[in-house]
């Protein structure tokens, strides 16, 4: 990424003025969610939050499957 410039009026030299990379921007975070405090760290930790909660669903979805065959078997046998 880049860096923002801007025009010193007094110099007439251009200054780095900002970041654009998100690793350079920090985050306010009000209600204390992130550990990290700029935006590519909350967003990593996001994506780790996700993710984690995507495989929890997953296992509770492989469980359904099972327990709904299991119910269907129990249905036909009795």
């Amino acid at each position: 990424m880049g860096v923002i410039r801007k025009k010193n009026p007094l110099t007439g030299e251009w200054e780095v003025y900002g970041s654009t990379e998100a690793k350079d921007i920090n985050l306010i975070d009000v209600g204390d969610n992130f550990s990290d405090k700029n935006v590519e760290g909350a967003l990593r930790e996001m994506s780790d939050k996700l993710s984690e909660t995507l495989a929890g669903l997953n296992a509770h979805k492989s469980t359904l499957t099972k327990h709904s065959s299991e119910i269907a078997w129990l249905k036909e046998i009795g």
